[in-house]
């Protein structure tokens, strides 16, 4: 048996948190978009912390775009983002949105960078406790 570390713990109770609260407001189904800034460290460690906050801030600033009645974006840590979504919504429609955002340089102090994710999704539904879902990494 594995024990997780404290850091992986507070991201799961952060994550129940989130989803019990989607659950009461979409009625138990909804979406998630659980998204990861590929190679994000080079960044930090080659351009230091304030362009690793002026990043994150525009990234942000660019996932707020794609916020609708719903679309609910967090972020959990780090270059960690979740958006959890009202079922009705195309969860692989807004995956694709979202890689769309990233297609564009960031501008940061004058130095471009371009940044891939990675996009874990899955849909579905709490019911009497119990998730059922499909999951795909995008």
């Amino acid at each position: 048996m594995c024990l997780i570390n404290r850091l992986l713990s507070q991201l799961r109770i952060k994550m129940a948190r989130l989803l019990r609260r989607t659950q009461k407001e979409s009625h138990g189904k909804y979406g998630v978009l659980f998204m990861d800034i590929d190679d994000f460290k080079k960044i930090n460690d080659s351009f230091g912390h304030s362009v690793r906050d002026l990043f994150l801030i525009e990234f942000a600033n660019r996932l707020r775009s794609l916020i609708v009645n719903g679309v609910n974006i967090y972020r959990l840590h780090g270059d960690e983002f979740v958006i959890i979504i009202d079922y009705e919504y195309n969860v692989y429609l807004l995956a694709q949105s979202v890689i769309e955002l990233l297609k564009e340089a960031f501008l940061i102090d004058g130095t471009e960078f371009y940044v891939n994710i990675s996009i874990g999704i899955t849909r579905g539904c709490i019911s009497n406790g119990y998730y059922y879902g499909d999951s795909r990494f995008y």
